[in-house]
């Protein structure tokens, strides 16, 4: 079935456009993209966009059911590998006047909280814990937002970290022993369960 290229709205940013597919069978599916091709050309990454999660073992990526829900620890592994969007994490706990929430090890830009709808502030810095608001005694609704990174999505993922790694035009361009067809994906998430203590 051939596909009008007509662009339906952007990701990410305006100049990475998206178009409509025909919606994907259960099994395996073919897709071709022709486009000129020629010594000024180059094409950029291209993006499978919607709601499903993805499994990756190796060098083979399946498209798997969408992910509902988290466990703390890396979301690569639990279908979320090349996930660069935002994460919000929801927890119910018991607390009162001078309660310390802490999140001792994630992975991402920062984390911003929020207590029974209310925002709390950011966690960025170490010691990695924010007070919390003075509250009645009992069962409370903290949510911790993870504020992700595009490198799962947009960096050099198959560029193997076994020598030091930096970015910088030329960690693109990798042959040898820095090459490597298997992703080389990063970890994202909160990696160990907070902590929530009297401070």
């Amino acid at each position: 079935m051939q596909i009008a290229s007509a662009t339906t709205g952007w990701y990410v940013d305006k100049a990475i456009r998206t178009v409509a597919l025909p919606p994907i069978r259960q099994g395996e599916n073919v897709l071709e993209l022709v486009c000129p091709f020629g010594r000024r050309t180059n094409l950029e990454w291209c993006y499978l966009l919607g709601d499903f999660g993805v499994r990756v073992a190796g060098v083979r990526k399946t498209v798997v059911e969408p992910v509902r829900e988290l466990a703390f620890g890396d979301i690569v592994p639990q279908g979320l590998p090349f996930y660069t969007g935002n994460c919000v994490y929801h927890l119910k706990a018991v607390f009162g006047k001078g309660a310390v929430l802490r999140v001792p090890q994630y992975r991402g830009a920062l984390l911003r909280v929020a207590v029974d709808g209310h925002d709390v502030g950011s966690v960025i810095y170490s010691p990695y814990a924010i007070r919390l608001p003075d509250l009645a005694p009992g069962g409370h609704n903290i949510d911790i937002k993870l504020y992700n990174t595009r490198q799962n999505g947009f960096g050099q993922l198959h560029h193997t970290r076994s020598v030091p790694f930096y970015q910088g035009p030329d960690s693109w361009r990798t042959t040898g022993d820095l090459w490597s067809y298997e992703y080389q994906l990063f970890q994202v998430g909160i990696l160990k369960s907070p902590e929530l203590y009297k401070g």
